[in-house]
C-alpha cells in the first residue's frame, strides 16, 4: 500500500501544472553529481556505528516553467543512482553496502528570472527502485560478501521520500545542492525490529537544452 501511495502522489505532481500551460516553456537537458548517502537507523545503539557513503548520479530530466520574472513549474527526472553507507564497528564487526537504484523524482520548482544567475527551489516527492547492489562484512576472523537484498541486511525494493533542494541557473548549466529524507524504510535486518531510513545529500549539476 505505501508503494501505491507514493506513486499516486507523484502522478498528482505531475498532473498539478496542467491548469499553468499557459505561458509554460519546457527544457530538457542531462543531471549528474554526486552523492553522500546515510541512514537514520531505529536502534540508537547500531546508528552510532553509522558512516556515510559516496556514491553518483545520472540521467535525463525535464523542466516546464512559467515564462515570466518570478515562475513556478515543475521538474522531473529519472536517474540511475548509487547510494549507501558503512557500519564501522572497529576490530569487531565492519560493513559495507551500496544499491543501484533508478530513482524518479518529480518537484515543484521556483525560479527567479535575474538578468544573469537566476536562482531557485525545488521540493516534493521521490521512490527508488532498486535494480542492483553489494553487500561487504567482516566479523571477527570471518569476512564475505552478497547481494544487499540477500545477506545480513535486507535491500528494500522500493523506498520512497521527500526532496528538498537549492541552486541557480547560468545560461543553460544549473548547478544546485539536493537533501533525499526517506520516508519509508529502505533497511531491514532480518529476524530484528531494525530498520533503516535513506538519508541523502547531493551536489548535482545540469546540462539545459
Amino acid at each position: 500500500m505505501q508503494t501505491k501511495k507514493w506513486l499516486l502522489i507523484i502522478g498528482l505532481a505531475i498532473a498539478a501544472p496542467i491548469a499553468m500551460q499557459a505561458q509554460m516553456q519546457m527544457r530538457w537537458g542531462v543531471k549528474a553529481g554526486i552523492n553522500f548517502s546515510h541512514v537514520t537507523v531505529s536502534e540508537e545503539n547500531v546508528g552510532n556505528y553509522v558512516n556515510s557513503a559516496t556514491g553518483y548520479h545520472l540521467g535525463p530530466v525535464i523542466e516546464y516553467m512559467q515564462n515570466k520574472f518570478s515562475s513556478a513549474g515543475i521538474e522531473a527526472a529519472l536517474l540511475f543512482t548509487r547510494k549507501g553507507f558503512d557500519i564501522d564497528g572497529g576490530s569487531i564487526a565492519k560493513m559495507h553496502i551500496m544499491n543501484d537504484y533508478i530513482e524518479i523524482p518529480v518537484n515543484l520548482k521556483w525560479r527567479v528570472n535575474l538578468p544573469v544567475v537566476k536562482p531557485f527551489l525545488t521540493i516534493g516527492p521521490y521512490v527508488n527502485f532498486r535494480v542492483g547492489g553489494k553487500e561487504e562484512w567482516s566479523l571477527g576472523l570471518l569476512s564475505g560478501s552478497s547481494s544487499s537484498s540477500s545477506g545480513l541486511l535486507e535491500s528494500q525494493d522500493v523506498n520512497a521520500g521527500f526532496n528538498l533542494g537549492a541552486g541557480f541557473d547560468i545560461m543553460n548549466i544549473q548547478l544546485g545542492l539536493n537533501f533525499n529524507w526517506g520516508l519509508t524504510d529502505a533497511y531491514k535486518v532480518p529476524g530484528l525490529d531494525v530498520t533503516a531510513k535513506d538519508r541523502t545529500f547531493a551536489l548535482t549539476a545540469a546540462v539545459m537544452f
